[in-house]
Parts: C-alpha cells; structure tokens; sequence
C-alpha cells in the first residue's frame, strides 16, 4: 500500500470538496457557463445556461480541476491559495510543501511508453520529456491503458514523481499516421506547448532565438525591416534559409551525444506552414515590418511605415492627439491618431513596437507618446514609467512569462519518438 498515494488523494478530495462547496458556488456557476456556453449553444442557437449534466465526466473533471487550481480570482489568488490558507494549522509541513507544487498543473498528451506496477512510465509528445505518472486510485481501474497508447491528461508534481489531476482520456488513433498528424499540427499551430514545464527547453531556446535574432540582424542589416506586404513571404523566406543550416547544426549538438557525430542529411528547406496564415494577414498592407528581438522573437507589425514616420517627425500634418469618439463625429480623422490608437489598442502588437520607437526617436516619442495617454513628459523616466503608461492597453504582454519563438528541436523529431517501439 502506497501511503504517499494514499494522502495525495486525501488532499485532493479535500481541496475539491472545498472548491465545491456553497462558498464558491455563484462563481463555479458563471465561470461553468462562461467555459462552455459558446460550445453547448451552438448548434440551437440560444442563449442557455450550461448545467454539469450537459458536459461528458472528463469535460467537468477537468473543469473543476482547472477551476481549483488554476482560475485566479480578482485578488490574484486561487482556491489552491485560499485552501492552503485556511488550513495552513490543520495540514503539516510536507501536506503544504505538495499542495503547492500543484501550481505547476498542465495537461498534455503521453505516450505510454511503460506499463508499472503502480503508475506509467510516459512520454510528453509535447516537450518530448519523460515522466513516471501515478493514478491516486488502484492501477487495476486503468487497466486498459497500455504500453505504446496515448492519453491526454493533467498532472502535477507529487513527491518524486506526478499523479493525475483531474480526468484522463485515452486516445483512440485508427493509425499511426492518424497520430503523427494529430501531434504535428499541434506542435505547428501552438510550439508554446513545447516549452511547458521545460525550463531546459526554454533555455535552449533562447540560445537559438539569440543566434537566430544575430543572423537575422546581419542578413537585413538592422532588427527592423520593412518591406510591401506581397512581399513579406519573399523576403522572410531568404532570411528563413539561410538561418535555418545554422539552427539546424544547433539542434544538432544539443541531442547528440559526446561521441555521436551529427548525420548529414540532405533536406529542401520549408518554412513552417505556420507562417502561411500570417503572410496571408499582412500580404494586403501597403507595409509590414518584422522585428527581431532577442527574448520577444520575430514579430510582424502593419502599416509600419505610416507608424514610424510618426515617430521620426516624416509627417507634417498637425494633430492632437485624441481617440476618434472624444475628437466629435465632425472633425476630420488623420492618420497620424489613426496608426498611433491602432497599435495601441490592438492587443496583438507587443508594446515592443513603442519602446524601439522610443530608443530611435526619443524626443520625439516622448512628446507623442505623453500627449496621447495624457501625462507630463517632464516627470517621465523611462525604465519606470513605460510599462505603467502601456499596461491598460498592453496587459496581456506583460503578465505573460515570455517564451522563446524559436524550438530547440525539429518537427521530425516529434515524429521520431511517435513511431518508437
């Protein structure tokens, strides 16, 4: 009998009977119908309140797992927070010492590459780790997962090892080639999987991101080019190939062993199909900018020509600088306040953009950039005030741990370790 086992699922039955109870019912109620709602209404059309009897065991498992320990509350904190600190007496130091490594719960996909005698030896199809990850209920209830299946599950950091949280779905592929796909397409549309509890692989990723960044510099001469947008796909294309050998041989040396000399290998040189999408979003701009920056990566900004003559003092056109319902429907509109709330509001375009705009052209940013977002420049200094002007329109950024844009690894290599054993 595993007593290590046996508490955790002590733990989490308390935790989740915590989160369930009365106290946190309204807002179980309105977050349930806020995750769902879009997916149980579509095919109706109406507008309904989404009930737990609606959802599947492991849609609601899963929510509830992700509602406790996940959701933050307008104060910041969790019901895992709120939990531990009220029963911070009651709990010793090793029960609050596991419940908050529980922090670090993600969901993935596995590939089960060992069946124990407590628990499996599995395979995260997206970070390419290894993992020993124990049920906290008999092996015998998981008997039909076997060795070389695939999963998709939560879990967290227990002891040495990880136990699921919440439910596991086992994933029925008809063919090998079905998987393959499945796991590409993933890693090709959302490669921030990679680097999920992969502080290695974060590392890793710098190192190539930083390279990359100096090739990218020394290929167009500066980190911010400008080109038409039809001609965006052209000119990131020339840059991709001649980055990619040196990325490549990067790769190489941190998978190969001392003594393991890299394989050459003949290859035709494809830009991730990712990148279609975004060509086919700026392709239309008159122009388009790519910046390279060392820990944001490679990002792709419209219009830029219009924006940055804003800044460099190239328009003449007086403006003052008023968004469009404040200025009254009879003023005439300008370009100038046009490019310069559009990059602001647009919560895709880092706040970056302004803070290379404010390193070329400070004079000139700072009267701009004060004027628009109505304080002194007198009183600004800019290590600790650029980040406070820009966080109501630029929040996401800077809440979210950045991560590199570049992998450390090849897409083959997912492929690789699928079509293992």
């Amino acid at each position: 009998m595993n007593f290590e086992l046996i508490r955790a699922s002590e733990l989490k039955s308390q935790l989740i009977e915590f989160a369930y109870s009365q106290r946190f019912k309204e807002l179980h109620d309105k977050v349930l119908n806020t995750v769902f709602a879009d997916v149980k209404n579509y095919e109706t059309g109406q507008i309904e309140t989404v009930s737990v009897e609606q959802l599947s065991p492991e849609e609601y498992f899963n929510f509830l797992d992700w509602f406790t320990l996940e959701l933050k509350h307008t104060d910041g904190r969790s019901i895992l927070d709120y939990f531990m600190e009220e029963n911070k007496e009651k709990l010793s130091v090793q029960d609050l010492e596991a419940l908050d490594r529980w922090r670090d719960v993600f969901e993935s996909t596995f590939k089960i590459k060992n069946v124990l005698e407590d628990g499996f030896h599995a395979l995260n199809l997206f970070n390419l780790k290894e993992y020993i990850i124990k049920p906290t209920v008999s092996i015998e209830e998981l008997k039909t997962i076997e060795k070389n299946s695939f999963i998709n599950a939560r879990i967290v950091p227990y002891c040495n090892y990880h136990i699921f949280s919440g439910a596991i779905l086992q994933l029925g592929f008809e063919t090998i080639n079905d998987t393959i796909d499945y796991i590409v397409e993933i890693m090709s549309e959302q490669p921030a999987l990679y680097f999920q509890d992969n502080n290695a692989g974060v590392e890793a990723g710098f190192r190539l991101q930083k390279k990359e960044c100096e090739i990218f510099k020394e290929h167009f001469g500066d980190e911010i080019f400008v080109c038409e947008g039809y001609n965006l796909k052209n000119n990131y294309e020339q840059f991709y190939r001649k980055a990619y050998p040196e990325i490549k041989r990067m790769r190489n040396l941190l998978k190969q062993s001392p003594c393991e000399p890299a394989a050459e290998e003949e290859e035709s040189i494809e830009v991730p199909h990712g990148f279609d999408d975004i060509f086919n979003k700026y392709r239309d701009f008159e122009t388009v900018a790519m910046i390279y920056d060392d820990i944001e990566g490679i990002n792709f900004y419209p219009d830029f020509e219009k924006f940055q003559k804003l800044f460099s003092g190239d328009y003449t056109e007086e403006v003052d600088f008023v968004e469009e319902a404040a200025a009254g429907e009879n003023q005439p509109s300008s370009d100038k306040k046009k490019i310069l709330f559009d990059y602001l509001k647009d919560e895709s375009i880092s706040p970056l953009v302004f803070k290379k705009m404010y390193e070329r052209y400070t004079g000139n940013a700072l009267l701009i950039i004060s004027s628009a977002l109505n304080f002194s420049p007198k009183d600004f200094v800019y290590d600790r005030d650029m980040e406070k002007y820009l966080f109501n329109f630029k929040s996401y950024y800077y809440k979210t741990k950045p991560i590199p844009s570049i992998l450390p690894v090849d897409i083959q290599d997912f492929v690789k370790e699928i079509i293992a054993d």
